[in-house]
């Protein structure tokens, strides 16, 4: 099953971690939806919502919902590119302003390097 969106905010502290605890099933299809989601734009969405990219909220806590998956050995679909995708998101920027602006990459870095 796919997962078009789901709030990611405050879920991947407790939600996601009993989810894949009692129905690892439902766990695998939630964080190999957020891998497709990777595959389809070149980002992880920080905040998957609308189907799109979002810049609502700071944080990477869909990279939280896929560690703790990769921890409890839930079987995610192309793992190899939530491989790809986890260390994309925590250390790469986006080159443009309207990317970051969108919700795409570490939300840090780019501020540092444009606007200082």
């Amino acid at each position: 099953m796919y997962y078009d969106e789901f709030s990611a905010w405050d879920t991947y502290r407790v939600l996601m971690s009993l989810v894949h605890l009692i129905d690892p099933e439902k766990g695998k299809d939630m964080v190999s939806s957020l891998v497709s989601k990777y595959e389809q734009g070149g980002w992880l969405r920080i905040f998957p919502y609308w189907n799109s990219y979002t810049s609502a909220m700071v944080g990477d806590y869909v990279i939280a919902m896929i560690g703790d998956a990769i921890m409890k050995d839930i079987p995610i679909h192309h793992l190899e590119k939530a491989y790809e995708g986890v260390p994309k998101n925590a250390f790469e920027s986006p080159a443009s302003h309207a990317d970051y602006a969108g919700g795409k990459g570490e939300r840090s870095d780019f501020l540092y390097r444009v606007w200082l």
